[in-house]
């Protein structure tokens, strides 16, 4: 059944959709349309509702895909919003495409399935090269970070030098440093969760960006084949937790990235708990400590993924079955009889709730 609402649109799938088909990579379902010779007046006419900060994008009412008008720009300060946008219906979808980060991510489908490729992208797919469109590259410095992030999900393709080169330029002239914390954020933690994280960062070292962009993160070789070599299933936290192990000035770290609340916790949490599950033998309060300093009372699947994780990256075993039931004999304290009992004896519920839990420990 025919869309009446695009019915007469021009209009072409971009982006990663084709890129990642081409690739032989699954689709992610994510769907980003570019519209050729319209105007924001006959897009919100036809339905569609207006979602773009900067410039004209819409969400489809019924499908909620992106349909971006076809665009140029121009480079008018510094950092990746210092640009001013042209959407006027004598932009052709070549013209859009030019504007776009790297040839592989500038490449179009039309409605009847022909792929426009003005840039020679599916070249460089089969070529495995990351490459620039053209010189405006260097005026956004976001693109580094995906660049970076491009690096860790296509591991077995290389940076042109051409590119390189580029990349160099804008950290030398500082570009770079215009970057905001919540743009690195995003293209950092989705590189984390990418096939070799490494990739990323190893890119971002070559060029000279990560000093400039997080000084205060170290990252030794030992981490960077730790974090290639997680599962699949390790959640971004963790990732974040051995990301930050190597370095002493964690809270800079958080503070620059703005990290989420529970990023910021694992990555505190993790060299302590590494530090004790290293010890030869843990008595009761080594026990105790562990687990009341990483709330495992309440959080118990956090504390059973941090053995599990910690197991997988030492290549020491920690029997989880054994730490479980020591949760689960815990969790069966009465605190109500204890307080009670503390209230009549004038002895501080604390005091008796330790002695409960290392008694049990203690067994």
């Amino acid at each position: 059944m025919e869309d009446e609402i695009i019915q007469g649109l021009e209009i072409y799938l971009v982006g990663g959709t084709i890129r990642d088909n081409l690739i032989g990579l699954p689709s992610s379902g994510d769907f980003d349309w570019v519209v050729i010779g319209s105007d924001s007046k006959e897009m919100i006419n036809r339905g569609f509702v207006s979602v773009g900060n900067h410039f004209p994008v819409f969400l489809h009412p019924i499908s909620k895909e992106e349909y971006a008008l076809a665009r140029t720009e121009k480079k008018i300060g510094k950092g990746y919003r210092g640009f001013t946008f042209y959407t006027g219906a004598d932009v052709t979808l070549t013209d859009d495409l030019f504007r776009r980060d790297l040839t592989i991510n500038a490449i179009a489908k039309s409605s009847t399935g022909q792929l426009i490729d003005p840039f020679n992208g599916i070249q460089d797919i089969k070529r495995k090269r990351l490459n620039h469109v053209s010189s405006a590259f260097k005026e956004d410095p976001v693109r580094i970070l995906r660049l970076a992030r491009f690096c860790a999900k296509f591991s077995d393709f290389f940076v042109s030098e051409e590119t390189l080169d580029l990349c160099k330029m804008m950290v030398k002239t500082g570009e770079v440093n215009n970057l905001i914390s919540e743009r690195v954020w995003k293209e950092i933690s989705r590189g984390l969760l990418s096939e070799t994280p490494s990739k990323m960062f190893d890119f971002l070292e070559y060029t000279g960006a990560l000093i400039n962009i997080i000084p205060e993160l170290k990252i030794s070789d030992l981490v960077k084949r730790r974090l290639d070599n997680l599962p699949n299933d390790v959640n971004l936290s963790m990732r974040y937790a051995i990301l930050c192990f190597d370095s002493k000035l964690k809270e800079m770290i958080h503070k620059r990235f703005r990290a989420p609340k529970n990023c910021i916790e694992n990555a505190n949490l993790f060299p302590i708990i590494s530090q004790e599950l290293k010890k030869p033998f843990l008595d009761a309060k080594d026990q105790l400590f562990l687990l009341e300093k990483t709330d495992a009372l309440r959080k118990p699947d956090r504390f059973i993924e941090f053995l599990r994780i910690f197991s997988f990256v030492e290549g020491k075993n920690i029997d989880r079955s054994i730490w479980k039931n020591r949760i689960n004999k815990l969790r069966t304290i009465n605190i109500s009889s204890l307080s009670e009992f503390s209230k009549k004896e004038n002895i501080h519920i604390k005091y008796e709730i330790r002695k409960a839990r290392l008694k049990i420990l203690d067994t």
